[in-house]
């Protein structure tokens, strides 16, 4: 019998987001675009800063937390935060793959390091396309997923408030995110128009 404290015995709610660089330009040729990359990041942020999404996600068993919080994003690993406290006398230190930091990694070096699985258990493709090859190939798709596990194996109370946080938040939040991914250089605004569409698809 399996014991009931196992994560993958209980309800999980997942959001999956698809990012298209536009390739209208040289600045969003493929979603490795720094200022295609800097959308997303900036989305993902504004998106795990809704309310009902700080509140779920602290509801969340802490082993499968880091599952909405940071969520699984190739920006967590391309802007990893250097915790400087964990500093050895070797000068080597440790870093925290939330993608909050301010200066980023090279994508060839990122896609390297998950290439060759320290990252388990992600690795590239958990990311890209099946028929991305690898650091020096480009891809003008991405996708991020954000999956929020019940607390426990009676999920209905989670799964109510989940609910109701996609319904009054989440969904209105992705849709407006999603139309104005659309929109094209209006010469009466300020704003640059975003350099990715976006679609996304999840769980009620």
């Amino acid at each position: 019998k399996k014991p009931a404290t196992r994560l993958a015995d209980r309800n999980t709610f997942e959001i999956e987001i698809i990012y298209e660089a536009k390739a209208k330009g040289e600045r969003d040729q493929s979603v490795f675009a720094e200022a295609v990359l800097r959308d997303i990041r900036n989305f993902e942020q504004r998106l795990r800063k809704l309310p009902g999404w700080i509140t779920l996600c602290g509801q969340v068993d802490e082993r499968a937390r880091f599952l909405c919080e940071p969520g699984e994003s190739l920006g967590n690993y391309v802007w990893p935060r250097r915790l400087d406290a964990f500093l050895g006398s070797a000068g080597y230190f440790r870093l925290n793959f939330d993608g909050l930091a301010r200066e980023r990694f090279p994508v060839p070096a990122t896609l390297t390091y998950l290439a060759e699985g320290a990252a388990l258990p992600h690795d590239p493709w958990k990311f890209l396309p099946q028929h991305y090859s690898g650091p020096q190939s480009t891809s003008k798709l991405l996708r991020s997923v954000f999956t929020f596990t019940a607390p426990s194996l009676d999920a209905s109370n989670f799964g109510e408030e989940y609910s109701a946080f996609a319904q009054k938040e989440l969904y209105p939040f992705l849709v407006a995110s999603v139309l104005n991914s659309t929109l094209e250089v209006d010469p009466d605004s300020w704003d640059d128009p975003l350099n990715m569409n976006m679609y996304f698809r999840g769980d009620e």
